[in-house]
């Protein structure tokens, strides 16, 4: 398993911080960066605000951690052809593989919205 976790992520959380005007600054902030592996699952595409979107689900899977929920998100950015591109990963359910506390599975959305 650890030989397959190639890919480096980073855990984000969001969070809700007062702007000067007496409003809210909603962004997502670094929790962790961390080894993982990433498998497309499927495909569709579907409407959203009047617009076809594609939708990838993915398994990710990466070592055991208590903090991670449904509301946070990975990010992987990566160079291809020599441009850097980056790639988010909605997390919409969390798996502990084999109830053991070694791995979790992640089962992730890209191409939403967070």
């Amino acid at each position: 398993m650890i030989g397959a976790m190639r890919r480096r992520v980073t855990l984000q959380r969001y969070s809700r911080t007062s702007d000067d005007a007496g409003g809210a600054a909603l962004e997502f902030y670094d929790i962790a960066k961390l080894w993982a592996a990433i498998e497309p699952q499927s495909a569709k595409e579907n409407d959203f605000a009047d617009q076809q979107r594609e939708v990838v689900t993915h398994k990710v899977t990466l070592r055991y951690r208590e903090d991670i929920t449904n509301a946070d998100r990975l990010k992987e950015v990566y160079t291809r052809n020599n441009s850097k591109a980056t790639r988010i990963f909605a997390i919409k359910g969390i798996r502990n593989v084999g109830n053991k506390f070694a791995y979790l599975e992640l089962d992730c959305e890209e191409g939403v919205p967070t």
